[in-house]
């Protein structure tokens, strides 16, 4: 889709950074597909996987579709922008399939990991082949090609067994309460992305400036996604029983740092080839570990009936600071003057964004309502039936609990994986 922006309909740096924050809007609605999946479910087909197989086969049609589809600017727009949404419903009821395995696992986090890592492999396997096969055979082949995983999806979520839990009554009012009682994990998920946006900038200097070809960008991207399965399955075998908060913070100093390596790049200090790939792979490890525990606890912080719902609520509210990211990123590029000729102010970018990053994730690491996510409870305070971490809340009238990358990155994680999801 880059190439495809850049070298054919000629987008800028800033029409590229705002329109990938158009397509990726349907992420902030995530909770609308939640609700469809906890709510309605379709005949006696369960409530998830009959939508998954719907979008697999639309999505297939319109990858297949697609040569006729991006011809212009607003083509590509609208068609990546359903590609987008009908990606999000997908996304959004696994979200909620894993989320009904999370209530039942006895160790937190192993399920959320088991299921990134087979992601993160899907990832490796797709940047392996996906600069070969562009360089080969163009935008328009690899996006046709694309029809082939989405009908191996579409027809294989019928091999899962059905949800066929009832629906809860009154689900409006029972999201907004657990999301006013989970009020500060949501703010701290926006707060973790909302740092601006550079990586439409810094894609375009490796393009333009450096020259660089398909294959190059497919060694990042291969690398990206390698050190992406390397920290999930780190996480699963190691770091489970590692303190979160340690974790996080350890994270957040090794991401920020290697955003600012990419001042060696952009000032053509050293433009080493293996230098900027090292680096790629830092910043998706690290921006991998640092938001494994807040998307684990937010699974375990769902509460039963409405836990799509809300796992996809608390994703968007991600996901919506992602997209202020991209918009706030590119209006900073513009006003710096940064273009696709024009780079003599990216290293400015690349600091003010780096140090926004810091103190934004610092602050709340910091925050003592953050905090108490993850501390251990004293043995008096109440724990689910499982042994996974609970904060202690009442709930008058309704049941208790029993329980969506840093965005600098050349494959980020939810909306864009691109990812992440967050």
């Amino acid at each position: 889709m880059n190439f495809e922006m850049m070298d054919n309909l000629l987008f800028t740096p800033v029409e590229m950074t705002l329109s990938v924050g158009v397509i990726a809007t349907p992420w902030c609605i995530k909770p609308v597909f939640g609700t469809i999946s906890d709510k309605f479910p379709v005949m006696d087909w369960g409530k998830r996987r009959p939508y998954i197989s719907f979008c697999g086969i639309i999505l297939a049609y319109i990858y297949i579709m697609i040569p006729t589809l991006i011809s212009t600017k607003a083509g590509m727009v609208a068609t990546m922008t359903t590609v987008s949404l009908l990606m999000c419903f997908t996304d959004v009821c696994a979200d909620c399939i894993t989320v009904d395995y999370v209530k039942t696992e006895n160790e937190k986090g192993k399920t959320q990991a088991s299921c990134w890592t087979a992601r993160a492999f899907g990832s490796v396997i797709g940047s392996t082949f996906g600069g070969t096969m562009y360089a080969a055979y163009g935008t328009k082949v690899v996006f046709q090609i694309m029809a082939i995983p989405c009908l191996v999806m579409a027809l294989s979520i019928w091999a899962l067994p059905p949800n066929t839990s009832n629906s809860v009554d009154n689900m409006c009012h029972k999201i907004w309460k657990s999301l006013y009682e989970k009020r500060m994990l949501a703010f701290s998920l926006f707060m973790f992305s909302i740092g601006p946006n550079y990586a439409p900038f810094y894609t375009y200097f490796l393009r333009q400036e450096l020259r660089f070809q398909p294959e190059d960008f497919q060694w990042i991207t291969m690398a990206s996604a390698w050190s992406f399965l390397l920290a999930t399955f780190t996480y699963k075998t190691i770091l489970l029983k590692v303190n979160p908060l340690k974790l996080i913070r350890t994270c957040i100093y090794c991401g920020v740092l290697c955003e600012f390596v990419q001042v060696l790049v952009v000032t053509k200090t050293s433009t080493n080839m293996w230098l900027i790939v090292i680096d790629s792979v830092g910043t998706s490890l690290f921006g991998m570990l640092m938001i494994m525990p807040l998307i684990v606890m937010v699974a375990h912080h769902a509460k039963n009936g409405i836990e799509g719902t809300f796992y996809a609520l608390l994703m968007a509210v991600s996901n919506l600071s992602g997209v202020l990211a991209d918009e706030f990123g590119g209006l900073i590029g513009n006003v710096l003057g940064v273009t696709k000729e024009n780079f003599d102010n990216l290293k400015y970018l690349v600091i003010i964004c780096g140090v926004m990053d810091l103190a934004f994730e610092l602050w709340m690491v910091n925050n003592k309502s953050f905090c108490a996510y993850f501390e251990e409870l004293p043995s008096d305070h109440v724990h689910s039936a499982n042994n996974t971490l609970e904060i202690p809340e009442v709930y008058p009238d309704d049941t208790p609990e029993t329980s969506g990358s840093r965005p600098h990155s050349l494959v980020p994680l939810d909306y864009e994986d691109h990812t992440a999801e967050i």
